[in-house]
C-alpha cells in the first residue's frame, strides 16, 4: 500500500517527512525557550567576576540529584585528598538533593529547573565558578571521583596554568576522554599522545577539567548554550588563542559509572574498540 501511494504521488512521504521534522524541532526550540524563561526568573543571576582569591582550592560539581551515592562518593574522594589544604566544595544542584550526600563544609547551590530541554549547564558551572574564594577551580560532575594521589600530582605539577587537564580514567581503567581534540569539519574526536601541546582542534571536555578562577571569570562559558550544543567545543576554540593548554599526567580521576566513548573516537590514527560488557568493572 505504501508503495503505490508512494509511486502515485512522488515526493509526498518526502513532504510529510519534513513536516514532521520541522514539527519536532519546533517542539524542542519551544521547550528550550520556556526552560530557559523559567531558570532565568527563578534562578540567581550569575555574577561572575575576577576577585581578590586565596590560593587554594575550590571544587565545583555539578549533578541532577539522581544518584546521591556517587555524590557522596564523589565528595568523600575530594575530602580524602585535600585533607590540610585551604579548599572548598561547591554543589550545584536540584533544592531537594539528600543531605546524606553531603559532608561538614560542603555548600549547596540549588538550581531550579523544569526538566523539559537539556541542561543549562554552562549557566550551572558559571554560577558555581563566581562563588569560588580560591585561585585553582575545578570543574567536574558528581560521577567522578579523585584516585588517591590527584593532589601531590598537582603539587608536583605547579600553578603555572590557565586551563589543565590530567588523566581521565573509566571505570575499567581504559583512558577516557582527556586529552582530545576534535575536528568540527569532520566532527571526529581523538585521543592525542600527553606530550602533544596546542595540537589543532585541541579541546577541553566538559565532563572535568581544572581552571584558575579568574581566568575563566573573563572568559566564562557561553549561557546562550545548554548541555548537548557544543558548549565545551565552543569555549575551547574561543580561548585557545589567547592561553595554553596544560596537561598534568600525575594526577587521575576516575569515572565511577561505566560510560562509553564517543562513537569513532580514535587514537593514533586507529578507532578505539569498546571492551564487551563483561570485562569492564
Amino acid at each position: 500500500m505504501k508503495r503505490a501511494l508512494k509511486k502515485k504521488y512522488p515526493g509526498l512521504y518526502e513532504k510529510l517527512g519534513m513536516g514532521r521534522v520541522f514539527l519536532v524541532r519546533l517542539r524542542a526550540s519551544l521547550l528550550r525557550f520556556v526552560s530557559q524563561r523559567y531558570e532565568n526568573i527563578i534562578n540567581p543571576k550569575t555574577n561572575l567576576l575576577p576577585i581578590d582569591v586565596k590560593v587554594g582550592w575550590s571544587i565545583v560539581i555539578i549533578t541532577d540529584g539522581k544518584s546521591n551515592n556517587l555524590l557522596q562518593q564523589a565528595i568523600q574522594s575530594m575530602t580524602r585528598e585535600l585533607k590540610g589544604t585551604p579548599f572548598e566544595i561547591i554543589v550545584v544542584g536540584p533544592p531537594r538533593l539528600a543531605r546524606e550526600a553531603f559532608m561538614a563544609g560542603v555548600r549547596h547551590v540549588p538550581y531550579r529547573e523544569l526538566n523539559l530541554a537539556s541542561g543549562w549547564i554552562t549557566k550551572k558551572k558559571n554560577m558555581g565558578v563566581a562563588l569560588a574564594r580560591y585561585d585553582k577551580v575545578v570543574l567536574t560532575h558528581d560521577y567522578l571521583a579523585l584516585e588517591p594521589g590527584w593532589k601531590k600530582g598537582f603539587d608536583e605539577f605547579g600553578s603555572d596554568f590557565d586551563v589543565c587537564m590530567n588523566r581521565i580514567i573509566n571505570t575499567d581503567g581504559a583512558r577516557w576522554k582527556d586529552w582530545i581534540k576534535f575536528d568540527v569539519s569532520t566532527m571526529k574526536f581523538a585521543l592525542i599522545p600527553y606530550d602533544a601541546k596546542h595540537t589543532e582542534h585541541q579541546y577541553i571536555s566538559g565532563t572535568y577539567f581544572a581552571v584558575k578562577r579568574n581566568f575563566y571569570a573573563e572568559n566564562p562559558l557561553d549561557e546562550n548554550l545548554r548541555w548537548g550544543e557544543g558548549e565545551d567545543a565552543e569555549w575551547s576554540r574561543r580561548i585557545i588563542p589567547i592561553t595554553e593548554f596544560h596537561m598534568n599526567t600525575g594526577s587521575v580521576v576516575k569515572l565511577l559509572r561505566y560510560k562509553p566513548l564517543p562513537p569513532g573516537l580514535e587514537e593514533n590514527g586507529q578507532k578505539i574498540k569498546e571492551k564487551p560488557a563483561h570485562q569492564r568493572s
